[in-house]
C-alpha cells in the first residue's frame, strides 16, 4: 500500500475520531445538565436540545450513547496512532535521477535488514542468538551487534567471524560500505532451538 494512502487513512481515522470524542462528551454533559442546551435557528427550522427536560429512562439512555460513543472515539484515536505493517521504518538505499526514466528510490524495510543480519551472525560457529541495530550515515554503516555465545568457542574468534558476516552481509545486501562494527558478546547456555541451521 503506497505511504500516501496510509497517511490519509491514518489522517480521516484522527478527524473522526476526534470529531466522536467531541460530540460524545457533549452528549454525556448534556444528559447530565452541565452543559446548557444547545438552540439552533435556522431559516424556518428550530431546534432546542435541552436532555435535562427528559425522563430520567431517555437520559440515562442518551447518557449511554455518549458513552459508546466515547469508547469507540478512543478506539479509533488508538487505531489512527498505531503503526501498522506498511508503516515501518524504512532505509533509503539509493536515490537516482534520471531526465529519462524520472526520480526513483530504492528502500528497503528495517525489519527485513535486522533479520537478514541477524540470520547471517547466527550461522556463525558459536553464536546462539543476535540482535543487530543499525544505522546509515553519509560514510556507510554503524553496526551494534549483541550476540549470545556458547561458553566452548574462543571469544575473540567468534567476534572476528561476526564482523567478517556484518560486513559481508552488509555490503552485498545493500551496496553501501560497513564504517564501524562494535560487538558486545555475552554468554549462554547452550539451547537446540535457537541454532540456526
Amino acid at each position: 500500500m503506497p505511504l500516501v494512502y496510509v497517511a490519509i487513512r491514518r489522517t480521516t481515522t484522527l478527524v473522526a475520531a476526534v470529531l466522536l470524542l467531541m460530540a460524545s462528551s457533549y452528549t454525556a454533559l448534556l444528559s447530565l445538565g452541565l452543559v446548557p442546551a444547545v438552540q439552533l435557528d435556522v431559516v424556518g427550522l428550530h431546534a432546542d436540545l435541552d436532555l435535562i427536560r427528559l425522563d430520567l429512562g431517555v437520559r440515562l439512555t442518551w447518557l449511554g450513547i455518549a458513552l459508546l460513543g466515547l469508547l469507540l472515539g478512543m478506539f479509533l484515536l488508538a487505531a489512527a496512532a498505531a503503526r501498522g505493517r506498511f508503516d515501518e521504518p524504512w532505509v533509503v538505499l539509493q536515490r537516482r535521477r534520471d531526465r529519462l526514466a524520472g526520480n526513483s528510490v530504492l528502500r528497503v524495510s528495517s525489519r527485513a535488514l535486522h533479520a537478514m543480519l541477524a540470520h547471517s551472525v547466527e550461522r556463525v560457529d558459536g553464536v546462539r542468538d543476535a540482535r543487530p541495530q543499525l544505522r546509515l550515515t553519509g560514510r556507510g554503516w554503524d553496526c551494534r551487534c549483541l550476540v549470545q555465545v556458547a561458553d566452548e568457542v574462543p571469544l575473540t574468534d567468534v567476534a572476528a567471524h561476526v564482523e567478517t558476516a556484518i560486513r559481508h552481509g552488509l555490503e552485498r545486501h545493500t551496496g553501501h560500505a560497513v564504517r564501524r562494527v562494535d560487538v558486545n558478546a555475552q554468554f549462554e547456555p547452550f539451547n537446540p532451538r535457537r541454532r540456526v541451521a
